[in-house]
């Protein structure tokens, strides 16, 4: 973002000093957010460290988003206290100081990349265990692998022009300040405007297709859920079964849409406002809003792992064996799930019972077959 842009008098720059209140109120939030956001990732890792049965393929890529999202307390949270108590000053100067500023920036933006990418191969492979299960349970491990690291390969070469664009600028030669901001030039005549093109393919790629595809992917699921018969006395019991365990998937499925709208759709408002209509400037009195819209978006580094243990009963029990039973979510504080199997029982009952099924039709077809000759 430009420092480059004149402001008129109902309009101010984003680097105005914050108030000794607001200075303490953001250092509090992004603390608290950054313990929260550590602790949930980190357990994340660890249940799936201690149970083996655990590492699905569902699995594999929530701890690739736990991993990804771990970079947000470690280094976005020391970054962002910084930079308020700097206002938003670059400290650390020379080649080492302009490096950091190119990779800090870089980490932030991959972490964030890496997050919604996970989300969406996770929809991909809830889709294609649901409307395939037999193939899903005959796939190779192998892709699984290059799954992940693909996401990880899209995600740097996404975030690889900071490296060019992001550099530390001189601010004022007497005090020897210098800002970390974007800089297009000379690759760009004009700086707002490369970034203008920069963010909205960042829109269309990081919010826009990965909202609408997982929730076309969820939704066609749930379709597929409700659209599934059990034929026979003999599926009676699990019938109810299914049905109960539709509930849980189609909470989980609105949950993790719901969850990514909401949070990134406060801060794509403010950014298209603050790009084309305030012209990267903010109403003077409005200085705090764009930490509240950033915060929002941040919140997804530990919303991420949350969910997972409210509606996985397997996280949930992972998570008290770390402690030695000691740890407990009450059903009472989450009514109706408390016996929400979850993720792994999309992938694995799921998939038994309707694989199961088309099994025993395939064997009583060739049975039949062998019968007639």
């Amino acid at each position: 973002m430009s420092n480059n842009t004149t402001y008129n008098d109902q309009l101010c720059t984003l680097y105005l000093l914050n108030s000794a209140t607001s200075e303490i109120v953001m250092t509090v939030a992004l603390g608290v957010l950054g313990i929260f956001s550590l602790a949930g990732n980190a357990l994340v890792l660890a249940v799936l460290y201690r149970n083996r049965e655990m590492r699905t393929i569902t699995n594999l890529f929530i701890a690739n988003m736990a991993v990804s999202d771990l970079i947000f307390p470690l280094v976005v949270i020391p970054k962002e206290i910084a930079f308020i108590h700097s206002d938003h000053f670059w400290l650390i100067k020379g080649d080492f100081g302009s490096f950091l500023c190119k990779l800090v920036h870089f980490l932030q933006d991959l972490s964030t990349s890496i997050s919604i990418l996970s989300h969406v191969a996770i929809s991909i492979e809830r889709f294609y265990a649901v409307v395939f299960p037999l193939k899903a349970r005959r796939s190779s491990v192998g892709w699984r692998t290059v799954a992940v690291v693909m996401t990880w390969v899209v995600a740097m070469g996404y975030n690889a022009p900071y490296f060019y664009s992001f550099r530390l600028v001189l601010i004022s030669k007497e005090e020897r300040t210098f800002r970390c901001i974007l800089q297009w030039e000379p690759a760009f005549d004009d700086t707002n405007e490369a970034q203008k093109r920069f963010y909205m393919f960042s829109f269309v790629s990081h919010y826009a297709i990965p909202l609408v595809v997982i929730t076309v992917l969820y939704s066609y699921i749930l379709y597929k859920i409700k659209a599934r018969q059990v034929v026979g006395n003999d599926y009676a019991n699990r019938s109810v079964r299914d049905n109960t365990q539709n509930k849980r998937i189609v909470r989980l499925a609105i949950s993790i849409v719901l969850l990514f709208a909401i949070s990134w759709a406060p801060l794509h408002i403010f950014l298209f406002i603050h790009i084309y209509k305030w012209n990267w400037s903010i109403p003077c009195g409005l200085e705090n809003l764009a930490f509240s819209t950033f915060y929002l978006a941040w919140l997804s580094s530990f919303t991420n792992p949350l969910i997972y243990f409210i509606f996985s009963e397997n996280y949930r029990n992972g998570l008290k064996n770390l402690f030695g039973g000691c740890f407990v979510i009450h059903p009472r504080i989450f009514p109706g799930i408390s016996n929400v199997v979850g993720i792994e029982t999309t992938e694995s009952t799921f998939l038994e019972h309707r694989g199961a099924r088309v099994l025993r039709h395939e064997r009583n077809a060739a049975t039949n077959e062998e019968t007639v000759t």
